[in-house]
C-alpha cells in the first residue's frame, strides 16, 4: 500500500514538472500559442497570443471563439481555416495571412494549424501557431510609405539589415 502511494506520488510528481516546462516553454515563446476545441472556442491561449487578442489575460480569451476576439471579415476568415483543418484533418503549414496586434493594428502572421487527436485517431480540436511576419514583397512599399515606423517596431531592425538598394525597387 505505501509503494502504491509512493508510485503515484511520484507520477503526479512528474506530471506536475512536464505541465511547469511545458508552460514554461509556451508562455516565453513570442510567437502565439493557442488551442481550440470543436466549436472553435479557445481552451489555452499562451500570453502572446492573448495580448494579441486584446485581453488583459488569459481567462479573457478561454472560452471564446475568433468571433468574440477578432472583427467579422477576420474570424470568419480564421474559422474557415479552423474548420477546414477540423473537417479533413490536413494541417495548414505556413500560411501567411493579416492578423492584428494587440493594439489593433493589421499586420502578417504565418500561421500553422494542426489537428488534435486522440488515442483512437478521432479529431477533437486543433493547436495553432502565429509567428509575426513581414511580406517580403511588401518590405519595399512598407519602407517607402512608413519611414513612419518608429524605432521601437519590430520591422525596423529588421529593415535595417537589408541593403538600400534591396528596399528601393
Amino acid at each position: 500500500m505505501a509503494r502504491d502511494i509512493t508510485d503515484r506520488k511520484q507520477a503526479e510528481e512528474k506530471i506536475a514538472a512536464e505541465r511547469n516546462l511545458l508552460n514554461t516553454l509556451i508562455n516565453n515563446i513570442p510567437d502565439r500559442i493557442y488551442v481550440k476545441d470543436m466549436q472553435g472556442r479557445k481552451s489555452i491561449s499562451n500570453i502572446a497570443d492573448w495580448q494579441a487578442s486584446r485581453g488583459k489575460n488569459m481567462e479573457d480569451v478561454l472560452g471564446k471563439s475568433d468571433f468574440d476576439l477578432y472583427p467579422p471579415e477576420l474570424a470568419e476568415k480564421f474559422w474557415a481555416d479552423d474548420k477546414s483543418v477540423l473537417d479533413s484533418g490536413i494541417a495548414v503549414i505556413n500560411r501567411e495571412e493579416p492578423g492584428l496586434d494587440g493594439q489593433g493594428n493589421q499586420i502578417w502572421v504565418m500561421t500553422t494549424k494542426v489537428p488534435l487527436r486522440d488515442r483512437n485517431g478521432h479529431i477533437f480540436g486543433l493547436v495553432g501557431i502565429g509567428g509575426i511576419f513581414l511580406n517580403r514583397r511588401k518590405l519595399p512599399q512598407l519602407w517607402r510609405k512608413g519611414r513612419r515606423v518608429t524605432a521601437q517596431s519590430h520591422i525596423q531592425p529588421m529593415m535595417r539589415s537589408f541593403p538600400p538598394t534591396a528596399l528601393e525597387m
